[in-house]
C-alpha cells in the first residue's frame, strides 16, 4: 500500500515508542503538561518583572489571548474544511501513550499552534537562555505529540504554520517589538 510521507515518518515513529520508558514517560509529560508549564511561567514573568507597568501586563495578555483565539479559530476552520483524523482512526493497532477528546480533528495541531505562539512570546518578552529554553520546551510539545500516537507529522507542520502566521499578523498590526 503507498502511503503518504506523513503516514510513513508517523509510523516509524510510532514503532519506537516502548523502548525506552524514561523517553516515553518524557513525551507523555511533554504532550500532555509542558504546554501549561510555558504558559503558566511566561504569564507570572509578565505578571512579576518589576520591567513591566502593570499597563503593560494587561495589554501583552490582550494581544497573546487574540493571538490564541485567532489561531484557534483558524485550526477549526481548517479542520472543518480539510478534515483529518487522528492516526487511531487510520491505524488501530498503533501505539498511544495518551488519550484526547476526540479523534475527528488531528490536522492541524493545536498543541503546536499554542507551543508556537509561547515560543514567540518568549521571543518577544524574555531575554538571555531562557528564550532558547522556551524554543527547545516548544519543540518538545509538538513532537511529542507525534510521539504519543495522536498527531501525524504533517499536523505538527501545519500547526506551527498557522501559529506563526497568526503571530506575525497581529504583531505587524499592532507594531509590536
Amino acid at each position: 500500500m503507498n502511503q503518504p510521507w506523513t503516514s510513513k515518518l508517523f509510523l516509524k515513529i510510532n514503532s519506537l515508542v516502548g523502548r525506552w520508558s524514561v523517553v516515553d514517560l518524557t513525551m507523555i509529560f511533554s504532550a500532555k503538561y509542558l504546554i501549561w508549564i510555558l504558559s503558566l511561567f511566561l504569564f507570572l514573568f509578565f505578571l512579576y518583572d518589576n520591567r513591566w507597568r502593570a499597563g503593560f501586563f494587561i495589554v501583552w495578555c490582550v494581544v497573546f489571548g487574540t493571538m490564541f483565539l485567532c489561531s484557534f479559530f483558524f485550526s477549526y476552520l481548517i479542520a472543518w474544511l480539510f478534515p483529518h483524523p487522528r492516526p487511531i482512526r487510520q491505524f488501530p493497532d498503533i501505539h498511544v501513550l495518551i488519550r484526547t477528546w476526540g479523534t475527528w480533528k488531528s490536522f492541524p495541531s493545536d498543541h503546536a499552534i499554542g507551543a508556537t505562539i509561547l515560543a514567540y512570546g518568549a521571543l518577544l518578552t524574555l531575554t538571555g537562555s531562557i528564550r532558547s529554553i522556551f524554543m527547545v520546551c516548544a519543540v518538545l510539545v509538538a513532537v511529542s505529540r507525534v510521539w504519543v500516537g495522536v498527531h501525524y507529522p504533517r499536523d505538527i507542520i501545519a500547526g506551527i504554520v498557522v501559529g506563526s502566521t497568526v503571530a506575525l499578523v497581529i504583531q505587524q498590526m499592532l507594531f509590536i517589538g
